[in-house]
């Protein structure tokens, strides 16, 4: 039984043990090729994915190359439809050129040199200007002057009231008791109209109407005297005064020929023209240069309307002016009778 566990270490007989050994060994040899194999398939499989995912890309490749290739065959046809318009356009382009050039005159010797001769010719022109100002102070005067008058009316109604308390308090038309408290202030018009014509002929201010002149002045100290009365009447004293002062800046703003009217704002510069310094300034401008009958009769009915709407504010605004001073009247005696 030993000889047969231990064998006589001959290859007949190696005994039991050593078989065992080597089975062992094969054993656990077949065990590690059984791992690699395992390890093989799985690079296997993963090998197959790569190449699943490979195939899909070559297939996405081969779909943008044929949709390449589609867009490649439009833009050909494209190129040769261009290639082709370009050809007829250049035909036409020398077609065009060919008849341009049978169309270019052609002169005789003495027609180039009449031609060459008018060519160097210099080219003289003559300008004659219309209503030219005779010197800077004719072409001024009319803005100094509406000036003058507005301001003088403001000083006016500095001194005088709008309307006067002693003929609200007697019992005349409303109507009379306006125009007889306006009256004062009437006649200071016409005193400040004629001291400054005198000034302006006295420092050689010769426009081409001087009765034009005079009378469109006289107009408008008239219609300005009249919108002050307004003015007050309506808005009281103080606000009057201050809206005086307030109206005159908006219309020298908006003055053509002092101020650049285009740098008003767009408001001003659409009223602009119906202003009534502006009206009055204007009518003298054409009056002083040469302006026509045309121009000083509209110059003349805008001041009527505007002297003729400030007369009919200041019959409106004061009736209540009057009834105001009764109440101030009625209430003075009240204190004294309860006492």
């Amino acid at each position: 039984i030993e000889s047969a566990f231990e064998g006589d270490g001959t290859e007949q007989n190696p005994g039991l043990t050593a078989a065992a050994d080597q089975l062992a060994t094969g054993a656990r040899a077949s065990a590690d090729g059984a791992g690699e194999l395992a390890d093989g398939t799985d690079q296997l499989a993963a090998g197959a994915d790569e190449l699943g995912a490979g195939a899909d890309q070559l297939a996405q490749g081969n779909r943008q190359l044929a949709d390449g290739t589609g867009e490649l065959a439009d833009g050909t046809e494209g190129l040769a439809e261009g290639t082709s318009e370009l050809s007829e356009g250049t035909e036409e382009l020398a077609g065009g050129m060919r008849e341009g050039a049978d169309a270019v005159p052609s002169y005789t010797e003495d027609e180039r040199t009449r031609m060459a001769e008018m060519a160097a010719s210099p080219v003289g022109t003559e300008a004659e200007r219309q209503n030219e100002a005779n010197g800077a102070d004719t072409a001024t005067f009319p803005f100094v002057t509406g000036l003058a008058l507005w301001l003088g009316a403001f000083g006016t109604f500095l001194l005088l009231p709008a309307l006067s308390r002693r003929l609200l308090d007697r019992a005349l038309p409303m109507a009379q008791v306006v125009l007889r408290s306006l009256a004062p202030a009437l006649l200071i018009a016409v005193v400040q109209t004629v001291a400054v014509l005198a000034v302006l002929t006295a420092i050689g201010i010769s426009p081409v109407s001087p009765l034009s002149v005079g009378v469109i002045a006289l107009a408008g100290a008239v219609m300005f005297a009249a919108l002050h009365q307004m003015l007050l009447t309506v808005l009281g004293d103080r606000i009057g005064r201050i809206s005086s002062i307030v109206l005159m800046v908006l219309q020298v703003v908006t003055l053509v020929g002092i101020v650049p009217v285009q740098t008003a704002p767009e408001l001003l510069q659409s009223i602009s023209s119906l202003m009534p310094l502006s009206i009055v300034t204007q009518g003298l401008v054409h009056s002083a240069l040469g302006g026509s009958l045309v121009s000083t009769s509209s110059t003349l009915l805008a001041i009527l309307a505007w002297a003729a709407v400030s007369l009919v504010l200041t019959l409106l605004a004061s009736r209540r002016a009057r009834l105001a001073g009764r109440s101030e009247r009625v209430g003075g005696r009240a204190v004294p009778a309860a006492a």
